[in-house]
């Protein structure tokens, strides 16, 4: 990607991307990455995360701003 300066046409700055360049390149990558996933870890697969140190459920309330 180049970053060109329109009134005086000189670069700025230039940037290497790796994005897809067709559609066919982008649905191809999509392919690959879900292939690369692969199945969970099964330590993991049922697990919930602990929310018994957080506070009982109350409504926040935003400080210094009156009802």
């Amino acid at each position: 990607m180049f970053g060109v300066d329109v009134q005086d046409g000189y670069m700025t700055s230039m940037r290497i991307t790796s994005l897809p360049l067709t559609e066919e390149e982008a649905e191809k990558r999509a392919l690959e990455d879900d292939a690369e996933e692969g199945e969970l870890d099964p330590r993991f697969a049922e697990k919930e995360i602990d929310t018994s140190a957080l506070g009982k459920a109350e409504p926040p309330v935003l400080k210094g701003v009156r009802p």
